[in-house]
C-alpha cells in the first residue's frame, strides 16, 4: 500500500457510564439543574422460621442445664428459708425421722431445809397419752416429734402441775451454745407441792452417834433423803392412820430398815446400823455351825450348817471384800493313813452359802490376808514318813488356787504386807539345823523366795511399820533391814526405835490411809488405828483382846474380846473410838497366847 494512502480509522465502542438525566429546567443562574437518580440494586430476602409450639418450648426447656441450675438453686434456697422459720423446720426433721427422747423426773419440794423428795407414781400425760413415772421418780418418753409438746402432772394428796416445752434441733445455732438449751429442753424436772401430813424424824449411826447423811427414806410414793444433820422432812398425803411406815435403803452402807413413824409434832431419833456382817463360829445349835450376823446382832442366820464330826480345832477367817470365807474343819471325818483326823480346808461362797474344798492337813494354822489370798500353815506326814513337817501355802479364794511355799520341820509366819510374805524357817537337822531359824521371804503368789538372814529370833526382829521390818543376825550380829514394798534388804546400824510386840495387819483401809497394828501394852495386847502421817489412836486397850480382826469399811473395825465374863465379838468407830457389842460366840482357843506373837485368826 502507498504510504502516503491512509488508513480508514477504526472505530471501537465502549460502554458508557451511566449518564446523568438532565432536566430541561435550568438554575436561576441560567445554569442547568442536574438531578441525580440511583438505580436500585436487587435484594435478597430470607423466608420465615416456622413458629414452635408450646410443647417444643417445654422440651427445650427441660433439655437445658440452665434451667435445672435455676430449679436446684430455687429449692435450696426455699429449703434454707424453711429452715428458719420454726414450724416448717419441725416439719422437715420429723419428716426425715427425727425424734427426741424426754427425760421427766418428779420431785415433791423439801420442807425446810431438807433436800427434796423423790416423788414416784405420778401420773404424766405427754400430748394426750398418760404415763407414770418409776421407782425413782423418772420417765423417758421415747420417739417424740419435733415442736411444741405440753405435760401435766397429776398424783392425790399433790397439787398439779402443768408444762409446756419447745423440742427444737438447730444445729446451725449450736455453735453459738444453742445444744445446751436444745438438751436442757428434753430433761424435766416437775415439783409437785404436796397438800399432806408433815412427818419429821432424825437418823443418827448406831456405832457411833454421828448423823446419817446418806440414804434414801421411802413413805408411800415420796422418797426423801436425810440433811446433813442426819434429818429427814417431808409432806404425805393425807391420813386417817397414826403412823407411817418408812422404807430405808442404804446400799450396802448401812442396813436396809422399815420402821413406823407415829404423825405427831415429835421429831424421833432412828438408829440405823452400819452395813457389812459379822461371821463367826458357834455352837448354840449343838454343832460347830458358821454364822453371819448384823452389827448389832440382829438377822442371825447359819450359812454354813455342823455336821456333829467338827472338833474345837474349826476355824474361820473372812475375806478383806466380804464375799468369801475359809473354813478349817474335820465336818466331814476323814483321816489319813495313820487315822489323824484331817483337817480340810474349804473356801466358802457367803452369798451363795456353797461350799468348796481345796487343801486339808492334820492342823491348820490361819496366819493373814494379803488381799484375797489367805497365808496359812498345815502339817501332816513328808514323802520320808516324818511326823508333821510344817508347810507354808496361800489359797486364792477367787480362784479357788492354791500355792505351795515350802515345807520344814517349822514354819511361821512374821509379817505380811505389800503383797509378800515374810517367815521363819526351822529345821531340826541336817545342814540349814545350824542355819536356823532362818528368815526368809517370797511374794504371796509363791513365784521365788530368797534367804534374808540365818539364826535370827523374834526378840531380834522389829516391824517398823506396814513395810519395814529390822532383825538382826546372830551368826555376825548385825542388823538389817527389808523393804517389801521394794524388795530391798539392807546393813544398817542397830535401830533405835521399835519394838519387838508390834505386829500390822496387811489389810489397811480401801483408800490405804490408815493401818491396824497390834502391840503389848502392860502385858495386854492392844488395838491401835495408825494413819500415813504416823497418827496413832487406840481403839481398845483392856484385857482380852484376841483374833479375828478386820476392817468392816473405812470406818468399822471388828475384833473379838476373850475376857473372863464370856468371848463375845465387838465392833469399833475409827470415827469416834466407841464400839458396841455384837454378839456372844463359842468360846475356843484363838492363839492369843501372851508370851506368843499375836495370830489374826
Amino acid at each position: 500500500m502507498n504510504p502516503d494512502e491512509q488508513k480508514p480509522t477504526e472505530y471501537t465502542e465502549t460502554p458508557e457510564a451511566p449518564q446523568a438525566q438532565t432536566s430541561p429546567w435550568q438554575s436561576s443562574q441560567g445554569q442547568p439543574v442536574v438531578h441525580t437518580v440511583e438505580t436500585p440494586q436487587p435484594t435478597l430476602t430470607q423466608p420465615p422460621k416456622p413458629k414452635r409450639s408450646f410443647g417444643q418450648k417445654v422440651k427445650a426447656m427441660l433439655r437445658s442445664w440452665k434451667f435445672w441450675l435455676a430449679v436446684v438453686a430455687l429449692l435450696l434456697a426455699a429449703v434454707i428459708a424453711a429452715w428458719f422459720i420454726q414450724p416448717s423446720r419441725w416439719w422437715l426433721v420429723n419428716t426425715f425421722g427425727g425424734r427426741n427422747t424426754l427425760t421427766i423426773t418428779t420431785i415433791a419440794p423439801g420442807e425446810g431445809k431438807a433436800k427434796v423428795s423423790e416423788l414416784r407414781n405420778v401420773a404424766v400425760v405427754v400430748n394426750g397419752v398418760t404415763y407414770h413415772t418409776d421407782s425413782k421418780g423418772q420417765l423417758k418418753v421415747p420417739h417424740m416429734p419435733y415442736g411444741n409438746a405440753t405435760i401435766t402432772a397429776t398424783k392425790n394428796g399433790f397439787q398439779n402441775v402443768s408444762y409446756g416445752v419447745v423440742l427444737d434441733f438447730d444445729p446451725f445455732l449450736y455453735k453459738f451454745g444453742g445444744k445446751a438449751t436444745d438438751d436442757a429442753a428434753r430433761n424435766i424436772t416437775l415439783s409437785l407441792k404436796s397438800t399432806g401430813i408433815p412427818v419429821a424424824f432424825k437418823v443418827v449411826d448406831w456405832l457411833s452417834g454421828n448423823p446419817v447423811t446418806t440414804g434414801e427414806f421411802a413413805i408411800g410414793d415420796v422418797v426423801a433423803k436425810p440433811d446433813d444433820q442426819g434429818l429427814v422432812s417431808l409432806k404425805v398425803p393425807g391420813t386417817d392412820a397414826q403412823s407411817v411406815t418408812v422404807n430405808a435403803t442404804f446400799g450396802g452402807v448401812y442396813v436396809d430398815k422399815k420402821f413406823d413413824v407415829a404423825l405427831t409434832s415429835s421429831t424421833p431419833t432412828i438408829q440405823m446400823i452400819p452395813g457389812g456382817r459379822d461371821y463367826f463360829l458357834s455352837k448354840k445349835s449343838g454343832v460347830w455351825t458358821v454364822y453371819g450376823a448384823n452389827l448389832d446382832g440382829s438377822d442371825t442366820q447359819p450359812i454354813v450348817t455342823g455336821t456333829g464330826q467338827e472338833t474345837d480345832a474349826t476355824s474361820f477367817a473372812v475375806s478383806p471384800d466380804g464375799k468369801y470365807g475359809v473354813l478349817s474343819s474335820s465336818r466331814d471325818g476323814a483321816r489319813n493313813a495313820h487315822h489323824d483326823l484331817l483337817q480340810r480346808i474349804y473356801i466358802v461362797n457367803l452369798t451363795t452359802k456353797q461350799i468348796t474344798r481345796v487343801d486339808e492337813g492334820v492342823n491348820v494354822t490361819f496366819a493373814d490376808w494379803s488381799g484375797n489370798e489367805l497365808l496359812y500353815t498345815t502339817t501332816g506326814y513328808d514323802q520320808n514318813n516324818n511326823d508333821f513337817p510344817v508347810t507354808l501355802r496361800g489359797v486364792d479364794v477367787a480362784s479357788q488356787r492354791v500355792y505351795n511355799f515350802e515345807t520344814a520341820d517349822d514354819v511361821s509366819v512374821a509379817t505380811v504386807g505389800a503383797g509378800r510374805v515374810v517367815y521363819m524357817r526351822t529345821s531340826n537337822s541336817g545342814p540349814d539345823k545350824e542355819s536356823s531359824p532362818v528368815l526368809r521371804e517370797a511374794p504371796v503368789n509363791a513365784t521365788t523366795s530368797q534367804t534374808l538372814g540365818d539364826q535370827v529370833s523374834y526378840d531380834s526382829y522389829i516391824q517398823q511399820d506396814e513395810s519395814r521390818i529390822n532383825f538382826k543376825t546372830a551368826q555376825d550380829q548385825s542388823w538389817h533391814e527389808y523393804n517389801l514394798s521394794s524388795d530391798q534388804l539392807k546393813t544398817i546400824e542397830q535401830p533405835s526405835t521399835g519394838s519387838n510386840t508390834v505386829q500390822y495387819l496387811s489389810t489397811t483401809s480401801s483408800d490405804g490411809n490408815t493401818h491396824l497394828m497390834i502391840d503389848r501394852v502392860d502385858g495386854r495386847y492392844t488395838l491401835f488405828a495408825k494413819d500415813n502421817s504416823g497418827k496413832q489412836t487406840v481403839l481398845y486397850g483392856e484385857v482380852g483382846l484376841s483374833a479375828p480382826i478386820r476392817w468392816l469399811s473405812d470406818h468399822v473395825v471388828l475384833f473379838r474380846v476373850n475376857s473372863s465374863t464370856g468371848v463375845a465379838d465387838y465392833v469399833v468407830s475409827l470415827e469416834t473410838g466407841k464400839h458396841q457389842k455384837v454378839t456372844d460366840v463359842t468360846d475356843f482357843s484363838t492363839g492369843t497366847d501372851q508370851n506368843q506373837r499375836f495370830s489374826f485368826y
